[in-house]
């Protein structure tokens, strides 16, 4: 039976899911199901230990956890000796042996912690401050380990206001291998400052090194306080000191999940870790001595509880149902028909969740090995997985096909099932033969000469079949490593009678007749590569540009996918039959090159000199690879990926793949877009001009300074009990506010302004006006690939976030944090209060009670309705504090469009400017009906264009 702490240990194995992105990124793998764990053979589970999978690198087998010593390091100085030392020696240090402990300061000490207990801290030469006398202190920790402290596995650094889990960490370290050179750690502080940019460190949560890579780290131990002291960054952290030496000495500095090195002001996030497998919580930084012993408190009773569970349910049947909800990090999908393809089958029917596609595609490459061999039992004569197998993993497979049929029943003109047939691909072996319990696999195994080698992939789909043979599948003479079958009348009995035999269930569809997937236990290293880190490898070609803003021109942007081509046509037309000034240029974003081909040839006037019209595509912004991995992640492209970000969302909802998809269009349309454009307006296709108007003095009235336009009342006292979440844009900016040190870079540890009081305060949707200014979204960009480790078009899919939400983050911390006095936040209500404020005290005062509606005075449509109260504002300053205070020359048809008073788009202000453009949803046919009926319109223009109108879907 398996232990209590070999089951504590299966939260480490067996419950890894793919939103563990940081777990898989090299540092920490599922582990193979077997060793500790241990494998269950025919109900029972084996008696003898078995070895563990060789894991990481090299031929390392990781380390029992009660064989494994860990030095524990705490940094501290004299002004927390009788505060937050007496309060860690109390709570997880308790529990360590007293060799395993040590506490280096500036002076030494002995803490008294009751009539017969105290312990020695350690003194050094070290000067007393948090700089270089930290970085000094830090240089004796290593010395102090390489030298005095004996034999030893690891060392872990803490701060003395950091709580650690003692047994969590040392799970995590026995499944790491001490020989690699390797620091781990939260990366991310620092890295510009070494000599060769590096992943940086931020060691507040703490950071692992084995005896052998601080031994590499150290070099010349005469030499190494002096060397880490002059190592740059030593006059700011010593921890970006100790990242820089690591990388001169040529150790890696890889991420170990489960450090927390900045404190959570969210509690709901707080326990939600405290409670996580997948990564188990390691240690937490800034807790103070009462938060501590809470946290301590916590963990004992998690303990407490389940150790009473582990009484209630036999371990034999506690790894069952692991084993049942198993996950396999890289699990992709291939084959199926999408788009309608497929004639009357479902939308990707016909195709297969597959584990460990990289595996498989190392295993058809490796001549001196078993190579990749694919039995697909059942096909009805469509071929789409075997061509996914074929095209998308390796043309190296050796794929086999069995069907009852010979090919030329399923190509007969009267067999019309409604989905696609055709011949036999060249690269499959197709055989008539019916699976039964005579005729079964071992046969087909033997018949072939198969005998004694892996099958990589096992699918089965023969209309039932399946139940009378599969007990008989595994008796072959081959190692089958994945079952893909759909279960005519399934019942859990047949995952548990593979599970018995060393499987676990990595995919489970729905339904009477679901599609199961189970693959064997070990699971190879490359399993456990998420798609996630093959897409993180996958890096634009190109660096960010520069942050320094230059003086050029405001441009347009438009991201733009087929169905909208007719209608960014009408648009481009437009604005030449309307622009009575110099032509601008307009940015439009394709997802590849074939899209921009597409579109030109079929319309080639929008394409053509002179209307400014120039093409970008994600393959250039991205990179091909990187492009290719956006799109998996999103589900648009095959190999389709299952991953799903399973944390903590806050109420943020995630948004649709094509919103996601368009979104990264326009943050690196507007980063890495022409050099001539340093501003642009950002809008989608469905967006026209309807009467003549000088196009480019009207778009510099939002080139002044980066800006945004909101609604905001967090500075109103009367309005404190007004709190919106229109469109989850502010539940999401508290999502990334938790997973980007409060918005802030991953080193400051200033108190935060973006709380979630602070965001619920203001409102986003005052109307779709967005302008990005192509320096504030590079900074942005790399803002985000330096708080996540993820290039920044990732943590978008990762988080599945959308562009209005993450252009209001974006423009708030280039406002309040990154660039403040350059980037301005431009409130509505503010605007109004300006112009009248007896007005705005009349019209616009918040509600007494608590509210979730944004307060009056919050859109364009409150601010230029013919009637309501701020009619006592003449309708021409009204329309002055839109278009000259706030930018705004149109008005968006998401619903304001339609109602906006026809006396404001009659006027113009006193500087000649006014409303002339319908954006966003704007080709209806109740839009151009209204744009008809507008003052000195472009009738015939409007027209010219009656069927896109009526045919855009938007």
């Amino acid at each position: 039976m398996t232990s209590g702490s070999q089951l504590k240990l299966l939260s480490v194995l067996g419950l890894l899911s793919c939103a563990s992105l940081y777990v898989l990124d090299g540092v920490l793998r599922q582990g193979d199901g077997q060793g500790v764990a241990q494998t269950l053979t025919k109900n029972k589970v084996r008696s003898e230990q078995s070895p563990l999978h060789a894991t990481m690198r090299g031929s390392f087998v990781a380390t029992q956890t009660s064989k494994l010593r860990v030095l524990f390091a705490v940094r501290t100085n004299i002004r927390n000796y009788e505060t937050k030392i007496p309060a860690l020696l109390r709570t997880w240090a308790f529990v360590l042996p007293e060799e395993d402990l040590f506490i280096v300061s500036t002076k030494a000490a002995q803490i008294a912690m009751g009539p017969s207990y105290s312990f020695k801290v350690q003194g050094t030469e070290c000067s007393d401050d948090r700089y270089v006398g930290l970085t000094c202190i830090e240089a004796h920790i290593h010395l102090f380990a390489a030298q005095e402290a004996g034999e030893f596995d690891w060392l872990f650094v803490v701060d003395e206001d950091v709580y650690v889990q003692v047994q969590n960490l040392k799970e995590v370290l026995s499944y790491l291998d001490p020989f690699a050179p390797r620091l781990y750690g939260t990366p991310g502080c620092g890295g510009d400052v070494c000599k060769k940019v590096g992943a940086g460190l931020c060691g507040g949560g703490g950071y692992a090194v084995s005896r052998q890579s601080l031994l590499k780290l150290i070099s010349n131990p005469s030499t190494y306080v002096q060397d880490l002291m002059h190592t740059p960054g030593a006059d700011t952290y010593c921890d970006v000191a100790v990242a820089c030496m690591a990388e001169e000495r040529e150790l890696k500095v890889e991420r170990l999940p489960g450090l927390y090195p900045w404190h959570m002001d969210n509690r709901t996030q707080f326990q939600s870790t405290l409670e996580s497998l997948s990564p188990l919580p390691l240690s937490y930084h800034y807790t103070k001595p009462a938060e501590m012993l809470d946290i301590h408190l916590q963990f004992r009773k998690r303990r407490e509880e389940k150790e009473r569970e582990e009484t209630i349910l036999p371990a034999e049947e506690i790894e069952i149902l692991r084993r049942l909800r198993w996950k396999c990090p890289s699990s992709l999908f291939y084959g199926g028909y999408t788009g309608g393809k497929g004639g009357k089958l479902p939308e990707g029917d016909g195709g297969r969740w597959v584990c460990d596609p990289v595996g498989i595609a190392k295993a058809a490459e490796d001549v001196s090995g078993p190579g990749c061999l694919i039995y697909s039992i059942g096909s009805d004569g469509e071929f789409s997985f075997e061509k996914a197998i074929h095209d998308q993993i390796s043309n190296k497979c050796e794929i086999h096909t069995f069907d009852k049929k010979p090919i030329e029943f399923y190509l007969r003109p009267e067999y019309t099932p409604g989905y696609p047939h055709e011949r036999v691909p060249s690269f499959v072996n197709y055989h008539i033969v019916e699976i039964s319990r005579s005729k079964n696999l071992a046969q087909l195994v033997k018949d072939l000469g198969h005998n004694g080698r892996t099958i990589e992939i096992l699918k089965i789909d023969c209309d039932g079949c399946e139940l009378d043979t599969y007990k008989e599948w595994l008796d072959a003479d081959v190692d089958v490593r994945q079952i893909l079958g759909e279960f005519h009348g399934y019942t859990e009995q047949h995952s548990r009678f593979f599970i018995e035999r060393g499987y676990a269930v990595f995919h489970s569809g729905a339904g009477s007749d679901p599609e199961m997937s189970y693959v064997k236990l070990p699971m190879r290293e490359s399993a456990m590569v998420s798609p996630w880190l093959l897409a993180l490898d996958a890096r634009r070609p190109q660096q960010l540009p520069s942050s320094q803003p230059v003086a050029k021109s405001v441009c347009m942007l438009v991201p733009v996918y087929p169905d909208h081509f007719a209608a960014l046509a009408a648009r481009m037309e437009m604005i030449r039959r309307t622009n009575t000034g110099p032509v601008v240029k307009s940015v439009v974003v394709f997802g590849d090159a074939a899209e921009h081909t597409d579109f030109c040839n079929r319309h080639p006037a929008a394409c053509s000199e002179g209307t400014g019209f120039h093409a970008m595509n994600l393959d250039q912004l991205l990179g091909k690879e990187a492009h290719k991995a956006f799109k998996s992640s999103l589900g648009m492209e095959q190999p389709y990926s299952d991953f799903a970000y399973k944390g903590e969302r806050f109420g943020c909802w995630a948004k649709s793949s094509g919103r996601v998809y368009q979104t990264v269009k326009k943050f690196y349309g507007a980063a890495f877009g022409p050099e001539a454009c340093s501003t642009y307006w950002v809008c989608d296709a469905e967006t026209l001009p309807f009467r003549k108007h000088n196009l480019s003095e009207h778009l510099e009235l939002n080139a002044r300074f980066p800006q945004l336009v909101i609604s905001g009342w967090h500075d109103e006292p009367k309005c404190a009990k007004v709190q919106v979440d229109d469109g989850t844009d502010q539940s999401c900016a508290v999502l990334m506010s938790n997973v980007t040190n409060g918005m802030r870079y991953p080193s400051d540890t200033k108190t935060s302004i973006f709380t979630p009081q602070r965001w619920k305060q203001v409102f986003l949707f005052v109307d779709q006006w967005w302008f990005y200014e192509r320096t504030v979204t590079a900074d942005w960009l790399r803002f985000l690939e330096g708080a996540t480790n993820m290039p920044a078009w990732a943590v978008f899919a990762y988080y599945m976030f959308s562009d209005m939400s993450v252009y209001g983050m974006m423009m708030h911390w280039s406002a309040y944090y990154a660039h403040p006095g350059r980037s301005k936040i431009l409130n509505i209500r503010e605007e109004i209060r300006k112009v009248d404020s007896d007005a705005f005290e009349a019209c616009c005062a918040c509600p007494e009670g608590v509210s979730d509606s944004p307060p009056a005075c919050s859109t364009v449509a409150d601010l230029l309705n013919v009637g309501g109260c701020l009619a006592r504002i003449a309708m021409a300053k009204r329309l002055s504090i839109a278009v000259e205070g706030l930018g705004i020359f149109g008005i968006g048809n998401y619903n304001r469009f339609m109602y906006v008073a026809k006396e404001a788009w009659a006027l113009k202000t006193q500087q000649g400017h006014g409303l002339h453009w319908c954006y966003i949803n704007c080709f209806k046919p109740d839009a151009m009906q209204r744009l008809l009926e507008m003052p000195d319109a472009d009738i015939a223009g409007i027209n010219m264009f009656e069927a896109v109108f009526h045919n855009t879907k938007v």
